[in-house]
């Protein structure tokens, strides 16, 4: 083997760290640290519940080896993977001094798995983990090779604060991304349109029901080089002012100021956009503004929605649809084809279950109650 110099270290050093932002260089530096120790094999992986192939960065890998882990071969690597459990953070170990080397001879995961990826003697660190799992690095050598010695066990042991760090970054940025798409799958998921702009106007983030508003012909709403644009000059112009008014609204809550207005489109095909502006929650993201975007024509069929949300028959559910809309008693009656006492008769069951006891008290509770998401 041959003696690693300062700037092989450092270049395995330097990989690692960008590793932690970018987690496609994370092979990569995994390569570099396999070269520093001139190992067969090096790899960084996960034990614990619910593997799956991602859970291993490794050096030449082998998709089918790797899928044995949690196969035929699982119940070997349960017993290393508990050996490995009772090891501290930190501690550089050896696998065969750790499990048992007897034992690790005579495994089916030695045989099989260890050998023939020329596995023969590694030494290795736990990183990071929590109860269900915990992450490790480990580098191998071959046959042919000589055994790792005390100075590459204490090589090993300066290393593994970086190879910790690194873990913990990506872990942390894993689950701000997880985070993230998981709000963008939640804000798809609602009927109105939302977008995300900064004080140009440029769009940081539109959700499907924006997109959707948005490229419609003769929309009111359109977009001009990324950027969030009203159709009519005069809505170009409100809509400028009300996200100025918003982020200064934001630095001063006591301002008051005019947040919304209605946004006309290029055709009568087209309805008018309600259009609010709320400023973006949080310190993080300054500049940034959340503009609420609603149709005013174009009512939603209510009849499904409020038969679930009130207990309602289908003929009650019918009856109120048609009086949120604004019908009557008497077209109400004409529309369904049936008398008008047994309209009224509806009627008195609809304030029963809505607990209302007025029409104007029903008519205005059954338009409070628009649901946040599309039907399905």
């Amino acid at each position: 083997m041959s003696e690693p110099t300062l700037g092989t270290v450092m270049a395995a050093v330097d990989g690692l760290v960008a590793a932690a932002g970018d987690p496609a260089v994370l092979p990569g530096a995994v390569e570099d640290v396999r070269r520093l120790f001139s190992g067969s094999k090096a790899c960084l992986a996960r034990f614990g519940t619910d593997l799956d192939v991602g859970d291993a960065i490794a050096t030449d890998v082998d998709p089918g080896l790797q899928r044995r882990i949690s196969g035929d071969l699982k119940p070997d690597f349960q017993v290393l993977s508990a050996a490995i459990e009772r090891v501290p953070f930190g501690l550089v170990y050896q696998l065969h001094s750790v499990a048992g080397r007897e034992w690790l001879m005579n495994t089916r995961a030695f045989h099989e798995w260890f050998a023939p990826q020329d596995m023969y003697d590694g030494i290795a660190c736990r990183l990071v983990g929590d109860p269900q799992s915990y992450w490790f690095f480990d580098v191998q050598r071959g046959k042919s090779q000589p055994r790792f010695d005390t100075a590459e066990r204490d090589m090993l042991r300066l290393l593994s604060p970086v190879l910790t760090r690194t873990m913990e970054v990506r872990r942390h940025l894993g689950r701000v991304e997880l985070d993230r798409d998981m709000a963008r799958d939640t804000l798809d998921m609602l009927a109105d349109g939302v977008v995300i702009v900064d004080r140009d106007l440029t769009i940081i983030h539109a959700n499907d029901a924006a997109e959707r508003l948005i490229t419609a012909v003769r929309s009111a709403l359109l977009t001009r080089r990324g950027r969030l644009a009203a159709r009519q000059g005069d809505d170009q112009r409100a809509l400028k002012a009300i996200v100025a008014e918003t982020l200064l609204a934001h630095d001063s809550p006591l301002r008051r100021h005019s947040s919304s207005f209605v946004a006309r489109a290029g055709g009568r095909e087209q309805p008018a956009l309600s259009i609010c502006a709320l400023p973006f929650a949080g310190l993080r993201y300054p500049g940034r503004v959340v503009i609420a975007i609603k149709p005013l024509s174009g009512r939603p069929d209510m009849t499904d929605h409020l038969a679930r949300l009130f207990g309602l028959t289908p003929a009650e559910a019918r009856l109120a649809g048609l009086l949120a809309a604004g019908t009557t008693v008497a077209d109400a009656a004409s529309t369904l084809a049936v008398r008008l006492s047994t309209v009224r008769t509806h009627l008195a069951r609809l304030f029963q279950k809505t607990g209302t006891r007025q029409q104007s008290q029903l008519v205005a509770l059954l338009n409070s109650v628009s649901p946040p998401f599309p039907a399905a």
